[in-house]
C-alpha cells in the first residue's frame, strides 16, 4: 500500500527542502566547507547551492552558523 503525505510542495520543491534540511546540520557541525557540503547534498556548485539556501532559510549558509 502506498502512503500519499500532503505537503503542500510539488515533488521538485519537497526534494529541495530536503536537500537544505541536511546541510543545516552539516554547517552547524562546522567541519566541511560550504563547498563540500553543497556537494554532499547533491548540489552541482557551491554558486547554487547558496542561492537556494538562501532562498529557503533566508540568511546566508555562511551567516547560518552564528544565527543558530
Amino acid at each position: 500500500m502506498m502512503r500519499i503525505i500532503q505537503t503542500g510542495f510539488t515533488p521538485h520543491q519537497f526534494m529541495v527542502h530536503l536537500r537544505v534540511e541536511r546541510p543545516k546540520l552539516l554547517i552547524r557541525c562546522g567541519y566541511l566547507s560550504l563547498k563540500e557540503v553543497a556537494y554532499q547534498v547533491g548540489f552541482a556548485d557551491q554558486g547554487h547551492f547558496s542561492k537556494v539556501f538562501k532562498k529557503l532559510v533566508e540568511i546566508t549558509a555562511v551567516q547560518f552558523p552564528s544565527l543558530h
